[in-house]
């Protein structure tokens, strides 16, 4: 069985009295809680990993074929299908 687990505004858990057992409902709470905690650290760790690199200049050959790309593009959507 599951036991009820309250949070204090310090953020500390407590453990729940004796006996209390926790809803589904409850479990399913805690556990998206957990996950959005989970993740919003996994995407910090992530931003602070790529960082430098994403705010690099892009490569002017890759400049080049993305314009290319761009025109060709341009031009499809320019011209007329019977």
């Amino acid at each position: 069985m599951n036991r009820v687990s309250q949070t204090k505004a310090d953020g500390r858990e407590t453990a729940s009295p004796e006996g209390e057992v926790a809803s589904k409902g409850d479990v399913m709470a805690a556990a998206r809680q957990t996950n959005g905690v989970a993740e919003r650290w996994l995407q910090d760790q992530i931003s602070r990993l790529y960082e430098e690199v994403l705010s690099e200049p892009l490569p002017s050959d890759l400049l080049d074929v993305i314009d290319r790309f761009q025109e060709k593009e341009s031009l499809n959507s320019n011209t007329t299908k019977p």
